[in-house]
């Protein structure tokens, strides 16, 4: 399992993190999704799927570059 940022993502694990992460929009300080998701790393299997056993996000300073 490996943090990964958005834009290391293929098209088919940034559509799992759109249906997965609904309430992205109660974070205030952006005004899209694409925004939101810049600032965040998500947990991905070595599938190449979004974990569905972190049922959270990290800021994306916790990713490895």
């Amino acid at each position: 399992m490996q943090l990964t940022l958005w834009n290391n993502l293929n098209d088919e694990q940034k559509k799992q993190i759109r249906a997965a992460y609904i309430y992205w929009n109660l974070d205030t300080t952006v005004t899209t999704f694409e925004e939101w998701a810049d600032k965040h790393a998500f947990y991905i299997t070595s599938a190449g799927n979004l974990s569905m056993r972190h049922k959270h996000c990290e800021p994306s300073y916790m990713a490895e570059a």
